[in-house]
């Protein structure tokens, strides 16, 4: 096989980024939003009428059966609870369609200049998504420079005032980058990116230009921007150590990361008090501190966390409550868990429906395009949204990458 992928400009990788992860300045911040996604709408649309034809049938259908059937499932659900709640539909139906939009920005850029077959065209798109992750770690590490994280602090837009005191907090001070706090769903894609990396490692791709530093940059990110993308990496990493040991295959990974692994472990465990005394390393560290010291690999988060495990009751479990955020803009039962929020919206079958959407389509579409070891790739991304869904809500921003390259299967660029 070919071991070398398409290799990208600074350009298309900084679109990709922008794309994936869009910044706004404050003082231009309508004219830019309204001029960002006026153009994204507009290319998308140009793009599948007229430059790429779907070659799939029965992969749209499912894609438009399984989306529809949940949109059918959310108003049901807020008619049955008679819910004049609205911001699921505007924080995750909107959310989702806005993430999407922008995704497929640089897929359709792609396909608007590349005709390759099913396998290069996957594995060039994996490849750019991870250019485009790395870059944008790349530049959080800059932030990290105090004069530079000021300069940029005080020219960007910011959602929320709560999100710009947490950039100010000693703790998250990790946490920044181009879109000024990065958390959660930095994280969610910084572990996609990996996960991508290690599959693309598998299917034999060893000599791509500075393919090591972009992984190397993407794992940056998982510590930087949230723990659970370590523990959801240190998975699928057992989990490929495992497969490749069975098979035999690239045992020099295997010592590479063990030994990579063991000397982050021994550098901890030797500045242990240095790491304590920073707020930064402290809070990237802290479950492994905390099995150095107490022998529980626990945090503060996952102590957090296990409060918010709720059980509904039988009527709530059913149907749901058709409620997603109370009045004080704060989270419904204060749980941030993020398969019990949909539960207490729309019950425990509008909940099937909303993971189906996603899941169906990638399941059907992998299995029949013919990509190589699909199944492993499938089991990395189903056990990655699993633990992530564990924490919080990583659904919509897991399936707004997703999506866009489940269509990749499905359709080809036209021949006119």
């Amino acid at each position: 096989m070919n071991n070398t992928l398409r290799q990208y400009s600074l350009v298309q990788v900084f679109i990709t980024m922008y794309c994936l992860f869009p910044f706004y300045f404050h003082n231009i911040y309508s004219i830019q939003t309204f001029s960002l996604y006026s153009l994204a709408l507009s290319f998308v649309v140009y793009t599948f009428f007229y430059k790429v034809r779907f070659v799939s049938r029965s992969g749209a259908i499912t894609i438009l059966a399984s989306t529809t059937t949940f949109l059918i499932f959310l108003f049901m659900s807020m008619l049955i609870n008679l819910s004049s709640d609205m911001t699921f539909v505007y924080e995750q139906v909107f959310g989702f369609s806005k993430q999407l939009l922008l995704a497929l920005v640089p897929f359709c850029l792609y396909f608007s200049f590349n005709s390759d077959d099913i396998n290069y065209a996957v594995h060039s798109i994996l490849l750019l998504f991870i250019r485009a992750i790395s870059l944008y770690v790349f530049i959080s590490v800059i932030f990290l420079i105090p004069e530079v994280r000021n300069y940029w602090i005080d020219i960007i837009y910011f959602s929320s005032d709560q999100n710009k005191e947490l950039i100010n907090s000693a703790s998250y001070y990790t946490r920044f980058g181009l879109q000024g706090f990065s958390g959660f769903r930095h994280a969610i894609l910084c572990a996609i990116a990996l996960i991508f990396s290690i599959y693309l490692f598998m299917c034999g791709y060893k000599k791509i230009k500075n393919y090591w530093m972009s992984v190397f940059l993407v794992c940056i990110g998982c510590f930087l921007y949230g723990r659970i993308a370590i523990a959801v990496i240190l998975c699928i990493t057992l989990i490929s150590l495992f497969y490749l040991l069975c098979k035999f295959e690239k045992l020099y990974f295997i010592f590479i990361v063990c030994l990579c692994v063991g000397t982050i472990a021994c550098v901890v465990y030797m500045n242990i008090d240095y790491i304590q005394d920073s707020y930064s390393l402290a809070w990237i560290f802290e479950p492994l501190i905390n099995f150095i010291n107490e022998g529980q690999f626990t945090s503060h988060s996952t102590n957090d966390l296990s409060s918010m495990y709720i059980m509904p009751n039988e009527n709530t479990m059913l149907l749901g409550d058709g409620k997603y955020t109370n009045h004080d803009g704060s989270y419904y039962m204060h749980t941030d868990v993020g398969f019990l929020r949909p539960v207490f919206f729309g019950g425990i079958f509008f909940v099937f429906f909303y993971y189906m959407m996603l899941i169906l389509p990638l399941i059907l579409i992998i299995k029949n395009s013919g990509l190589e070891r699909r199944n492993i790739l499938t089991l990395f991304l189903a056990l990655a949204l699993i633990v992530f869904e564990l924490k919080g809500e990583s659904f919509i921003s897991f399936s707004a990458i997703i999506f866009s390259f489940i269509l990749i299967p499905i359709i080809c660029k036209r021949l006119n």
